[in-house]
């Protein structure tokens, strides 16, 4: 039996089958760019912003946050549960709060304490970083002759992300 050295004990087992899936999924999609047909629908209660920085202001308290081609800034006395940034910074100031996860895709999690993410924090960029909600980390860098590899793979999934459209639904509309 083998037995997984500490850091990927715990949450990390069950999270990095998933991040590499997800990844490889999503690689997937984008290899078959002629089909592309990318939306993402921001729900009664999520906030999306697209080639503009969003900002999550303090009080305000958020399902979803994604900031695509953007940077994702969350300031003192804000709440967001699930913080997302695709070729961008996840950036929490100190007092600002994560209920569940924070995940920069091309980017990096920057917060004044960890503890301010509830759940998972994870980068996928130069490297793989991340750091599950018992406080263990894991940080992966891949490269091949000088080139970081996570970059590069981001650079050509994420590449199609500029071609998505990005649409708030109406409270009236959700459910559908």
């Amino acid at each position: 039996m083998t037995t997984l050295p500490s850091p990927l004990r715990g949450s990390f087992r069950r999270l990095v089958p998933v991040v590499f899936a997800g990844v490889l999924g999503v690689a997937a999609v984008a290899s078959a760019k002629d089909d592309i047909h990318c939306n993402i629908d921001a729900e009664p209660g999520d906030r999306m912003s697209k080639g503009k920085d969003l900002v999550i202001e303090p009080g305000a308290r958020i399902e979803n946050a994604i900031a695509v081609d953007a940077n994702l800034i969350v300031k003192k006395g804000a709440s967001v549960k699930n913080a997302v940034a695709l070729r961008g910074n996840v950036t929490l100031e100190e007092g600002a709060k994560v209920r569940e996860s924070a995940l920069a895709f091309d980017g990096r999690v920057h917060a004044a304490d960890p503890r301010q993410v509830k759940g998972t924090t994870l980068s996928l960029g130069k490297g793989l970083h991340v750091r599950s909600d018992e406080g263990n980390e894991f940080n992966l860098d891949l490269n091949i002759n000088g080139q970081d590899l996570g970059t590069e793979i981001l650079q050509a999934v994420l590449k199609d992300v500029k071609e998505c459209r990005v649409t708030q639904v109406a409270a009236k509309d959700a459910g559908r």
